[in-house]
């Protein structure tokens, strides 16, 4: 009778001993929209703050290959000024994309789900500082 109730337990046990990073060890496969943005830009101590709410401005469209396709429209007026497709991987909480002309960008892995994806950059130098967290929602 006891080892009826081990066995029983034992999707519970699994589910209550898995590691949180192994959630964040892929991210769904589509196209996610970038809806928010914030951050701040921190030079020769003039600090340049951001908060605001983006539509129709970037897409990541992640593929099962570990490739991601990033798309811009950086002047808000309907056409795609970027378009470029990166590899990437995540280690722990970090997603990092691996680009040949100015090497890997690392980012934060600040919220993970099936449908909003938080990613945040973070620079310092010596007299220059950069915090950038931007906010996907899942769209297909």
């Amino acid at each position: 009778m006891k080892l009826k109730h081990f066995i029983c337990a034992l999707p519970f046990l699994a589910t209550a001993c898995s590691d949180d990073d192994d959630t964040a060890m892929s991210i769904r496969t589509g196209q996610w929209t970038l809806i928010h943005e914030t951050g701040y830009e921190l030079y020769d101590e003039k600090k340049d703050e951001w908060n605001k709410t983006v539509s129709d401005r970037e897409w990541l469209i992640f593929n099962g290959d570990g490739t991601y396709t990033l798309k811009c429209d950086e002047l808000g007026n309907g056409t795609i000024s970027i378009e470029e497709t990166y590899r990437y991987t995540i280690e722990g909480n970090q997603f990092i994309t691996h680009r040949k002309v100015d090497g890997d960008l690392k980012q934060t892995i600040r919220r993970h789900t099936d449908t909003e994806l938080v990613l945040e950059e973070f620079n310092k130098e010596q007299d220059f500082e950069y915090k950038n967290t931007k906010t996907y929602r899942y769209e297909k």
